[in-house]
């Protein structure tokens, strides 16, 4: 018969405070030698507490970022928070503008086709 687990203030302490820097429930168990089952039926709201008191204050020195005028902070505050998103577009064109001219094309005959397929079906 196995003795109930008893789960000390600084071994709950410990666990927040490694959650709130983003490691799993395994790295956790494994630094405190607990099973992880265990660990997670007797510290789950120590465990979230951790986690979201460290998202808090990351969100907040965001905050701060973003008030303060930094680009990437906003760009990444509307990115995340607004919706905004970035876009890239690419157009292709020949020579001033013209369209592309393709050169030196080559005309395969149904035997050529056929053969090129029966090379790519082999398998090697």
């Amino acid at each position: 018969m196995t003795l109930p687990v008893q789960i000390t203030a600084d071994q709950r302490a410990l666990v927040a405070e490694l959650a709130g820097y983003g490691l799993t429930w395994a790295q956790i168990a494994s630094a405190l030698k607990l099973n992880v089952r265990t660990l997670q039926r007797h510290c789950q709201e120590d465990y979230d507490n951790g986690k979201n008191i460290a998202i808090g204050m990351a969100a907040g020195q965001l905050y701060k970022k973003v008030m303060s005028g930094h680009p990437a902070s906003i760009f990444f505050y509307l990115k995340t928070q607004a919706g905004w998103k970035e876009t890239n577009k690419t157009e292709l064109t020949g020579e001033n503008g013209e369209a592309i001219k393709t050169e030196g094309t080559v005309e395969l005959t149904d035997r050529q086709i056929a053969a090129i397929s029966r090379a790519f079906e082999k398998e090697y």
